[in-house]
């Protein structure tokens, strides 16, 4: 066999399936099933080491190791995720969530307002004076809700803010999904020549993102963080 060199890139895209059924974000999911695709995002896979007390393997969270002594994959975290409609699912749950009270704060610069939906309660204010209900006037025709201020002068100043109820809001929650599949496919190099390569692991569980950091420019991208189910078995690379 001859000898040759394997190095891999940094330009990843990730495949993640559904390692067994389950469902998300109320849609059903059969093994095997794609659940995403997601493109370049940058990737780190971390291992740890055990050694046995006594004769007695060290437990971990991912079973028992028998060995004296072993280095395992433990953990694959990609970052620079995309924020997409599907990763949010694996993170809030709308099925869950009940009817908030929103509360909407804004200035009013015309004399006819459209609202968010019905007011719970209201306070407008004209120069920083709170106006009496008898000075503005709220419909609903149709579904929307209107605010209009009688008599309104356009040299005033007018704030509005109400209270709503919101059935938008979901639960910020760990789901505790199941297992999943992950394909990274990763342009490197063999013998100095550029390759397709890819990294399998069959088993991975998500682990709970417990942390929101809201960042200039980064909020449309998130990190995933995977734990590796039995690295021995289910990660394999194709170069």
């Amino acid at each position: 066999m001859a000898n040759y060199l394997s190095t891999l890139g940094s330009d990843i895209n990730v495949l993640m399936l559904c390692a067994v059924n389950m469902e998300i974000d109320g849609k059903a999911y059969v093994a095997g099933e794609p659940f995403t695709f997601l493109k370049g995002v940058t990737a780190s896979i971390d291992s740890q080491t055990i050694t046995a007390q006594n004769g007695v393997a060290t437990p971990t969270n991912r079973g028992l190791k028998i060995l004296d002594s072993i280095q395992y994959l433990d953990q694959i975290v990609l970052n620079n995720v995309p924020y997409t409609k599907k990763v949010q699912s694996l993170f809030f749950n709308k099925h869950e969530a009940s009817n908030y009270e929103n509360f909407e704060w804004s200035p009013l610069t015309v004399a006819q307002t459209k609202l968010r939906a019905m007011p719970t309660q209201i306070f407008v204010y004209k120069n920083g004076d709170l106006l009496n209900d008898s000075e503005y006037t709220i419909t609903q025709p149709a579904e929307a809700a209107w605010l209009t201020i009688n008599e309104f002068d356009d040299a005033a100043q007018y704030m509005v803010g109400y209270s709503y109820v919101d059935d938008r809001l979901v639960a910020f929650q760990s789901q505790n999904y199941p297992y999943f599949k992950l394909v990274l496919y990763i342009k490197g190099n063999v013998a100095n020549k550029t390759s397709d390569q890819v990294i399998v692991l069959e088993k991975v569980s998500l682990i709970p993102q417990t942390a929101l950091n809201f960042l200039p420019n980064a909020q449309n991208f998130v990190t995933l963080n995977f734990g590796i189910i039995d690295a021995e078995k289910t990660v394999r690379l194709k170069i």
